[in-house]
């Protein structure tokens, strides 16, 4: 902030446009609020002078302007002003409370599954001691999801009015046992009486397009006093693979002989299209075999435990003293086509007085192998401690689950009884692996009894041994804890969200309860790299150069390339070029894939490397690496080359002599190669150009520098690079100036469909805007300032998410908040272009002299999967406290910019003197193909055994290595990759998809895509979802067909999966976004041919149903039609044809010619049918019709037909 023409203080205000109200968070802050809910936060407000010296900072909402003051007097100006914005995850997202004495609000909560089908995930909340006209009857509530969370008052609840029910004493989701699409809730009073004292009962409501029935749809009772059926409800998930949800019930003080043993049983009933069988006939049932076992205390589903297909279900029983006293046991019973086994197919025993069993869950699948797997507690272990408690993981395999725990944690607190609720949390972090949540509802940490919960997270591995989550009430007897869940995805950012109870919370009232939800999202990059590689060599400067490569081989993964311009192979200082190849592993192994070499000494090949883009559309991305030393003809006049890419990668070991192209300065001492760039595609024909830069170029002026661009097309670059021969150039007309010191895409800054181009001189960075023409004449934007500004030039991707690339620009001498502590700005862009003041900076830091922060920049792609493009900084001469150890740093996008104005949102450092970490830094692409970006930094002058050798470390996106997505964008083959801003082979589309798999294991899932045109921001709207698919074991990629775009034509696109509730309750709705994190959601992905293409066109959506979707009373023998057809004259197309009882339907026909189908029999009377359509042309591609559904009537149609007889007499 420049000084203003006023007295101190200094007031600052913004004018909100949102529909988010403020309000005032303390002394300087602001928190946002939907429905009463925050769901925002600005705060943390520092100010600081270019001195440093800190300035009082306040806040105030007047008439919706938020205020800020500063006590500016005395201060050095400019100021610097930084704010936090973030979610409220580290405290409650959403609370609510009984507001009435000793309700216990919260004993128990639960993911209600979406019971509105709004795509958001509802919560449920049971105070079994609610008085609500009769004493302790009890009370649940329902609160429903939104895009900024859980609404503040209930949607709906129920009771039983009948005092001492306990009515909601459990609570749970049940799945969709009705199978329409809805999911459906399940509630226990134990203490129930209907002819027998505290038999219990259990109820389900069935959810629909307006929620949750107001009377229950199902009940159930045993018909025997004080079994306390409903002391556990659960979905069972679909144990018999009829496609409904199915229910598990614990009644664990049923007597199975008549002296009152209190061994217990587990009732499981099927679900159906009428909803859940005969209430008075379980479709299965087991009970305890030992006096006082209490079996199905705890009761739930196991997931699907040996990948069979079928769910199958757990039961504990805390009580079970077989071989210990009161050691418990839990036991595990498959399912498979006709139900249920009739035996445990897994159990396992606690020690003496552990209670093993007392809560019982699946754990979802934490290891990633396609196995759910399942967390038993053990709340009354001792170990070093009486009664701490403790919780195990068992495995899934092929097999079922492992014989012994392969993960166990206590909590190191006597009498703790961590563990007594346990629960999958879902995937809360986006990493593709479930996490575990545990509960312990005694834990004292300050206040006595005030609980605790913890979430571990899932890996490769399996769980973590720390938790990487955990939370207290600090309110003393609150139970925090007491009950946990995963709340599913409440405000659809397709994290999994938890939910925590705390039933002696006291608020206003004593012992009310109260119920809190946490919500999940992305995590930081790493904290520590999670690869590295050394040269190994004296003096080869590994990592003087890194960039993404793009994908080369076509694999869908992003591949990564390293420059050594000191490394000698046969000639002193040749340099090299390495690059590796990723996959769903990442890195797997140490040395590249493949390699390049000068051959020349002193030639410098790595000075600079790049992704070329795919400069002859191919679908391969290619790449490009400077040599600014290079002579051929003249000295040091320079060169870079091309190599370019194929299914299999690179090809053999690069040399000057078989590289696909080069290009030369034929100028002694040009030093072209200086860098090269990708230029993206400036006139807009679907073919990556490309950008090299010659500093040290003469042409009037002495060392003017100039920027060569030159145009790809179906031939590639064409004849080998020369100045007379470049498609464009620019030169500074300067003496000195060294135009092309960096030079980069800038993206498409005034969202006109055509890349732009920057590059940087000494003091200087400007940029050229992209026509049809290519690039304009004259620079369209300048921006100059001193300390070597424009040293690095970048695009920054989209960092606001509003559609316009921005870009970033170093001055790594810049005297910030000290000598050369070095500075980065980024300039915004819009439809006009560029901005000609920064929407950001950030500075070295004050008392970090020579620290060269921005002597590198650039895009850090996507790392969080917000959507919004990161930016990262490299500071080589950092020193903290280590001599020139380094630093980078990344801040991360938002609907208002990077975030973070101090310091960046994250850091790293070398602890090496004189590594030089953040010499040179860049996204990486998304390496391991898991949806986030990740990014790549070099250490040229890292030593480890070797003076000088280099390093480089890759660091993954949201934290750790997920697993793998892999989401693509393909020509209509399927097959052919269309690299990043590639063209398609057809006009009107081309081919997307994603692996689709659950976090907690094998289910039907389905993959939704939304595509919109350049400038067209993402809303949600459009949705084109494929048929469910079993994910199978490693999950199964789903190919989308996308039709009927237009011609020559940007696109940019994103994809999500869809669970189903039935084999996956536990999933959220929806899965998060996922893209090809190159950069933002609103940047163009790719480009539709133009006029006159020759590539092939998919069949037309099927549409046009008959029966009309959604029509009833149809005719039992009734025949099914629709509209088809190809755009492609001379195509053939064929359908198949879906149809039955369930959603998605069986295949019933298939290489149909015609488009009418007839039943081969009548169908069912009052039956709603499910059917779809996919056409498929002669070339093999297809088009999904969506499903469709009709109901039919009591009884097929007749015809009569009168024939009036006439009798003649002759």
């Amino acid at each position: 902030i420049a000084r203003p023409r006023q007295d101190s203080p200094l007031v600052i205000e913004f004018a909100l446009r949102s529909d988010l109200l403020p309000h005032r968070d303390g002394a300087n802050g602001f928190e946002f609020r939907h429905q009463g809910e925050a769901v925002l936060r600005y705060g943390d407000l520092r100010a600081t002078d270019t001195a440093g010296n800190p300035l009082p900072v306040g806040a105030e909402v007047r008439a919706g302007v938020l205020r800020l003051t500063l006590d500016d007097a005395g201060a050095v100006y400019p100021i610097h002003l930084q704010a936090h914005i973030t979610g409220l995850s580290t405290s409650p997202d959403w609370s609510t409370q009984g507001n009435q004495q000793s309700a216990a609000l919260g004993f128990s909560v639960a993911t209600a599954g979406d019971v509105n089908g709004d795509g958001y995930a509802d919560v449920i909340v049971g105070a079994p001691q609610y008085d609500s006209g009769q004493d302790e009857g009890g009370m649940v509530w329902v609160y429903y999801g939104s895009a900024a969370g859980l609404s503040s008052t209930a949607a709906w609840s129920a009771q039983v009015n009948q005092g001492e029910a306990k009515f909601g004493f459990s609570v749970a989701t049940a799945g969709d046992v009705n199978g329409d699409g809805y999911s459906d809730v399940i509630v226990g009073a134990p203490h129930y009486d209907d002819g027998e004292d505290n038999e219990g009962a259990v109820w389900v409501y069935h959810g629909s397009g307006s929620g949750l029935s107001s009377t229950a749809n199902w009940s159930a009772q045993v018909n025997q006093e004080w079994a306390n059926l409903g002391d556990s409800v659960a979905t069972a998930g679909d144990v018999n693979g009829d496609g409904y949800s199915d229910v598990i019930v614990g009644a664990p003080y049923y007597d199975v002989a008549a002296n009152g043993d209190d061994r217990g049983t587990a009732l499981v009933w099927y679900g159906g299209s009428g909803g859940l069988e005969d209430p008075g006939d379980p479709s299965w049932f087991e009970f305890g075999n030992s006096d006082n076992e209490n079996y199905g205390d705890s009761v739930a589903t196991a997931g699907d435990v040996n990948g069979d297909g079928y769910a199958d279900v757990i039961v504990g029983s805390p009580g079970y003293s077989f071989l210990f006293n009161d050691g418990g046991r839990a036991q595990v019973y498959h399912g498979s086509s006709t139900g249920l086994s009739a035996s445990n197919d897994w159990e396992v025993y606690g020690p003496q007085y552990a209670l093993l069993g007392r809560s019982v869950s699946t754990a979802g699948d934490v290891n990633g192998d396609g196995y759910a797997d399942v967390i038993v507690g053990v709340p009354a272990y001792t170990h070093d401690e009486s009664g701490e408690g403790q919780a195990r993981v068992y495995h899934g395999s092929s097999t079922g689950l492992s014989s012994t725990e392969a993960w166990s944690v206590e909590s190191n607190q006597a009498f703790a009884e961590f563990g007594d609720s346990v629960a999958t949390a879902g995937d809360v972090n986006g990493d593709g692996y479930a996490d575990v949540l545990i509960g312990s509802y005694l834990y004292a940490d300050g206040q006595q009894e005030e609980g605790k919960a913890w979430v571990y997270w899932g890996s490769s591995g399996g769980l973590a041994s720390t938790a990487g989550w955990t939370a207290e009430s600090d309110s003393a007897y609150a139970n925090f804890g007491s009950s946990v869940a995963t709340a599913g995805d409440v405000n659809g950012d397709g994290y999994s969200d938890i939910i925590v109870g705390a039933p002696g919370y006291t608020y206003d009232q004593s012992n009310e309860g109260m119920a809190f939800a946490f919500y999940g999202g992305p995590d930081n990059l790493s904290p520590s790299p999670g690869w590295t590689y050394e040269s190994d060599y004296d003096n080869k400067n590994l990592g003087q150069a890194v960039a993404t490569a793009g994908d080369v081989n076509g694999d869908g993964y992003a591949d990564i390339l390293v420059g050594a311009p000191a490394y000698d192979s046969g000639q002193t200082d040749e340099g090299a070029v390495f690059a590796w190849y990723g996959d769903a592993g990442g890195f797997g192994w140490g040395g590249p894939d493949w390699s390049a070499y000068g051959e020349q000494d002193n030639a410098q090949l790595g000075y600079a490397v790049s992704t070329a883009g795919d400069v002859n559309g191919d679908g391969y991305s290619d790449v490009i690496a400077g040599a600014p030393y290079y002579d051929n003809g003249q000295s040091d006049e320079g060169a870079a080359f091309l190599w370019l890419g194929s299914s299999g990668g690179l090809g053999g070991v690069g040399t000057p002599g078989n590289a696909d192209w080069f290009a030369e300065s034929n100028q002694a001492d040009a030093h072209l190669g200086y860098d090269v760039a990708a230029a993206g595609d400036v006139n807009n024909d679907g073919y990556a150009d490309v950008a090299i830069g010659a500093p040290h170029y003469d042409n009037g002026q002495t060392n003017e520098g100039v920027v060569f661009v030159w145009h790809g097309d179906s031939a590639g670059l064409g004849a080998n690079g020369t100045p007379n021969n470049a498609d464009w150039h620019a030169e500074s007309d300067s003496d000195s100036l060294t135009l092309g010191l960096s030079v980069d895409t800038a993206g498409d800054v005034n969202g006109d469909g055509y890349s732009d181009l920057i590059a940087g001189a000494n003091g200087v960075a400007s940029a050229w805007y992209g026509s049809s023409g290519g690039l304009s004449s004259s620079a369209d934007w300048a921006a100059s300032d001193s300390g070597l500004f424009g040293w690095s030039v970048a695009t920054a991707g989209d960092v606001d998410g509003n559609g316009y690339s921005d870009v970033i620009v170093g001055a790594p001498f810049y005297d910030g908040s000290g000598t050369a502590d070095g500075a980065a700005w980024a300039y915004c862009g819009g439809s006009g272009g560029l901005d000609n003041s920064p929407c950001w900076g950030d500075y070295g830091g004050s008392g970090y002299n020579n620290a060269w922060f921005g002597w590198d920049v650039g895009t850090a792609g996507d790392v969080n999967g917000d959507g919004y493009a990161d930016i990262i900084v490299g500071a080589p001469g950092w020193s903290n406290p280590t001599t020139a150890e380094g630093q980078a740093r990344v801040y991360y996008g938002s609907s208002w910019g990077p975030v973070s104005f101090n310091g960046g949102d994250w850091t790293v450092e070398s602890n090496a003197t004189t590594a030089n970490l953040g010499y040179a830094v860049s996204t990486a692409g998304d390496f391991n193909g898991d949806g986030y970006a990740d990014v790549l930094i070099g250490l040229p002058q890292y030593s480890n055994g070797q003076s000088s050798e280099g390093r480089v470390e890759l660091y993954w996106g949201n934290g750790r290595m997920g697993i793998a997505a892999h989401p693509r964008q393909l020509r209509t083959d399927g097959t052919t990759p269309i690299a990043p801003l590639g063209l398609s082979d057809s006009q009107l589309g081309f081919n997307s998809g994603a692996t689709a798999r659950s976090a907690t294991g094998r289910g039907q899932v389905r993959l939704c895509l939304e595509v919109k045109p350049l400038g067209t921001a993402f809303d949600g709207s459009g949705l084109a979802c494929s048929v469910a698919q079993d994910s199978g074991i490693g999950g199964v990629w789903i190919p989308r067909d996308v039709t009927g775009l237009s011609a020559g034509t940007r696109y940019h696109w994103r994809v999500r999966a869809k669970y189903d509730p039935v084999t996956n309750p536990f999933d959220p709705p929806y899965g998060r976004w996922l893209h090809m994190p190159w950069n933002g959601w609103n940047e163009a992905d790719l480009r539709t041919a133009g006029s006159g293409s020759s590539g092939n066109n998919p069949p037309y959506t099927p549409s046009n149903p008959s029966p009309a979707d959604g029509a009833t009373g149809v005719s039992l023998n009734t025949s099914l039609s629709w509209t088809g057809g190809d755009p492609d004259s001379g195509d053939t197309v064929t359908y198949d044809v879906y149809l039955g009882t369930s959603d998605p339907p069986p295949q019933v026909a298939t290489g149909l010619s015609a488009t009418t189908y007839k039943p081969s029999s009548n169908l069912s009377p009052n039956q709603t049918y499910y059917w779809m359509i996919t056409a498929y042309d002669n070339h093999g591609a297809s088009a999904d019709g969506p499903v469709w559904s009709f109901t039919t009537g009591t009884t097929t149609l007749a015809h009569k037909v009168y024939l009036p007889l006439v009798v003649r007499k002759r």
